[in-house]
């Protein structure tokens, strides 16, 4: 595809790296397409996986900061560079052996093609892996001659267990969500394993939102030495989109890849699309509804049909594990 640059495109400094600050190393713009579209480059299929979620927001703020002449109509991330090679993937299981290559996959390429990335399925394997780099080097390098790029093999990721929160606005006990958001990251290390991240998605909008935020930042400030959370938020980009844009984001996060859907709603009548269309797509849904003054808050596992009642004395919860089996 045929991109445009003009002159004042290059200086990323007047433009891009105010908007997407640290990005910039990784992310980096090529050029803009004849439907106005902003492509960038990415070192790193994780990066370029970032720079699609994040791209509602930065074009937003590049739009607002350039004059209406120059503006994007939409920003698209590519990862080239970062292409796993094909005869690597193909001789995957020869190169690190059968067993070994069932548990620790290639995931891609970082570092502009420099360093491959491997995902484990355990601590386990992430370690026995680890011994055999040296060896997998040498033999990539063999395997690829001088088309070789590949320099270097860092610790392979663990994947991170991801939880999609859905709620409504009428929902306002700050205590039920900090105590489900409690037993929820308990159950996500029991299950998974301390060294697996718990990843919480939530759209931005509703106080249930601002407590999963909160809760998180809590949870690094306190304990620092504990298994890893975070958040990803997807705003509704209502400037480009519309009374659509609170649709097209619930259907962008219900296409993530979740393992678990919390949904809380202030009554059993509440309906949440973002719960719903999640729970259309075989992902597990814990309903918990807001009742009374007491706050008795009940969740439904619609994956078992399986009813639990918390209240501010007690709760019963459901596992991870028992949920997913």
């Amino acid at each position: 595809m045929e991109l445009a640059r003009p002159q004042w495109l290059a200086n990323l400094g007047a433009w891009w790296e105010p908007v997407v600050g640290a990005a910039a190393s990784q992310v980096v713009p090529e050029g803009i397409d004849a439907r106005g579209r902003l492509h960038v480059e990415c070192s790193s299929i994780v990066w370029a996986r970032q720079a699609r979620l994040l791209g509602d927001h930065w074009l937003h703020r590049l739009n607002a900061r350039l004059p209406d002449e120059n503006r994007f109509s939409a920003l698209v991330a590519d990862s080239s560079s970062s292409v796993m090679p094909q005869p690597v993937l193909e001789q995957w299981p020869r190169l690190l052996g059968e067993a070994l290559a069932g548990l620790v996959r290639p995931v891609g390429l970082n570092d502009w093609g420099q360093e491959l990335l491997t995902e484990a399925v355990s601590a386990q394997a992430r370690d026995e892996f680890a011994t055999r780099v040296p060896d997998l080097l040498t033999q990539i390098c063999e395997l690829l001659g001088a088309h070789c790029t590949i320099s270097r093999i860092p610790a392979s990721d663990l994947p991170s267990v991801w939880v999609l929160v859905a709620s409504t606005r009428r929902f306002t006990d700050r205590r039920a969500v900090e105590d489900v958001l409690m037993d929820t990251w308990h159950d996500a290390t029991q299950t998974f394993g301390p060294e697996h991240q718990l990843c919480l998605m939530h759209g931005a909008e509703t106080l249930v939102d601002e407590v999963v935020e909160d809760w998180v930042a809590s949870v690094a400030e306190q304990w620092p030495g504990m298994p890893k959370v975070a958040t990803l938020a997807r705003q509704a980009d209502t400037n480009r989109y519309g009374s659509d844009a609170f649709r097209l984001r619930d259907e962008a996060l219900a296409e993530d890849d979740a393992t678990l859907c919390l949904a809380f709603a202030a009554d059993t009548e509440e309906r949440i699309r973002l719960a719903g269309l999640a729970d259309r797509k075989g992902i597990p849904v814990r309903r918990h509804i807001q009742a009374g003054a007491e706050t008795v808050v009940r969740a439904l596992d619609s994956s078992a049909n399986a009813v639990t009642a918390r209240t501010e004395q007690g709760a019963d919860t459901v596992s991870f594990r028992q949920r997913l089996v």
